[in-house]
C-alpha cells in the first residue's frame, strides 16, 4: 500500500560481511522507498568507531564495506543507483541526524 512507502529512508551499519540481517536490512529499505522519486541513505560506520567492536582487526575497511554495500544495491534494485547515497557515520547519531540534503 501507498502509506507504508517513503520519499526517504535512511539506515545504518558496520555491514562488515554481507550476512544474512544485512541483506534483510537493505531489503527492506529498497522495499520501502517511493518507486519513483523515493531515495535511500545508508550510513556505513567509520573504522575509528569500530575499535571496540569485537574483532575489530577482521572487519575490512570502510570503502571495501561501501563497495560491498553498493554491489549488493545495485544487483537487488538497478533502478534506485541514482536515488542511493552510501555515506559514513562519524558519530553515533549518523546522517540521519544531519538531514538528507546535508
Amino acid at each position: 500500500p501507498p502509506s507504508s512507502l517513503y520519499t526517504s529512508v535512511a539506515v545504518g551499519g558496520t555491514f562488515d560481511g554481507m550476512h544474512y540481517g544485512h541483506r534483510k536490512l537493505l531489503t527492506l529499505a529498497i522495499s520501502s522507498v517511493q518507486p519513483i522519486n523515493g531515495r535511500l541513505l545508508i550510513g556505513v560506520t567509520k573504522d575509528e568507531m569500530l575499535t571496540h567492536k569485537a574483532f575489530a582487526d577482521r572487519i575490512p575497511p570502510l570503502r571495501q564495506r561501501i563497495d560491498g554495500v553498493l554491489d549488493f544495491i545495485g544487483n537487488l534494485a538497478p533502478g534506485m543507483k541514482n536515488r542511493v547515497r552510501c555515506v559514513p557515520i562519524e558519530d553515533e547519531y549518523g546522517p540521519p541526524g544531519q538531514g538528507v540534503d546535508s
